[in-house]
């Protein structure tokens, strides 16, 4: 991300997070998401995801696409 040039308050886990919650909404397996993003156990992913709603999912979606790399 710093070598980028991306917008410096982008993190690694910012996109890695925003991944799984892509994967999430568009009906991934939770299975398949743990072991894309690495998590030592599907307990983990779940623990990570849990929380979000629908229109969290969205709401975070928006924003991924919102980044200015990828309007670049």
């Amino acid at each position: 991300v710093r070598n980028s040039g991306v917008n410096p308050d982008v993190h690694f886990d910012t996109l890695r997070s925003s991944f799984g919650c892509y994967l999430l909404q568009h009906n991934v397996s939770i299975q398949n998401i743990s072991k894309l993003l690495g998590h030592s156990s599907i307990a983990v992913t779940e623990a990570h995801y849990a929380s979000l709603t629908i229109g969290n999912l969205f709401d975070a979606v928006s924003q991924f696409n919102s980044l200015k790399v990828l309007n670049q």
